[in-house]
């Protein structure tokens, strides 16, 4: 497969967890994210999957959008694969709230959108 056409499906991979995690997280506050587990999980699993889409982009596509952060992004993934039992909800959820919404952005930027 095309390396450009390969990095849009995976960049629209990424838009679909961004939005997959806002309808999670939508109309709930911390309290309940913390208390619920399985809304901790749908929304884990999609920045898993934002954080492998990342990880999986060409060289040229990341060099290219250097200011998508692009290592913090799979480090996160990292994070939550590798450290799930340590994780700071709080941590999470900040990026729900903060991130995600800015990186909707950059990558619909990238994408024409």
């Amino acid at each position: 497969m095309d390396k450009s056409l390969r990095d849009k499906l995976l960049l629209e991979k990424i838009v679909s967890q961004i939005l997959a995690i806002q309808q999670f997280s939508e109309n709930i506050d911390f309290c309940t994210f913390e208390q619920n587990e399985m809304i901790q999980k749908a929304i884990y699993m999609s920045f898993i999957i934002i954080g492998e889409s990342a990880n999986r982009l060409s060289e040229e596509t990341t060099e290219k959008y250097p200011d998508t952060p692009w290592p913090t992004i799979v480090a996160f993934r990292n994070i939550i694969a590798h450290d799930y039992f340590g994780l700071d909800h709080s941590i999470a959820w900040d990026s729900i709230k903060i991130d995600i919404p800015l990186l909707f952005a950059q990558i619909n930027k990238i994408l024409g959108k």
